[in-house]
């Protein structure tokens, strides 16, 4: 049966200030980058878990930083290259979301 990790992108400033992001190009900070490599552990152990290597999956990403840079970094954590597609984005409703302070979900 196949499987499939989704792995969420590191921290960034936004997230600590309880802003939603949407498309804009936000980097990780710090934390982010430590969290991105720090997942890598955890997906190693998965894969040694089901006797895989890093190399037996696949990998895809959003095209948008915060999302690219964790991958990089979890894929370099791994002793895999960088090079990976980017082509995964979630629906937005553009100038809305990234203007919004997260205090509750709303269906939009």
């Amino acid at each position: 049966m196949p499987v499939l990790y989704f792995i969420r992108h590191g921290e960034t400033d936004f997230n600590v200030a309880q802003r939603l992001q949407g498309r804009s190009e936000t980097r990780l900070n710090a934390r982010g980058r430590s969290q991105s490599r720090e997942i890598a552990g955890v997906l190693r152990d998965l894969f040694e878990r089901d006797l895989h290597q890093p190399s037996d999956y696949a990998y895809v990403s959003s095209p948008l930083l915060r999302a690219r840079e964790t991958m990089e970094l979890m894929r370099a954590e791994l002793g895999l290259d960088h090079g990976f597609p980017c082509r995964l984005i979630a629906a937005d409703r553009p100038g809305v979301m990234q203007t919004k302070w997260v205090t509750r979900l709303e269906v939009l």
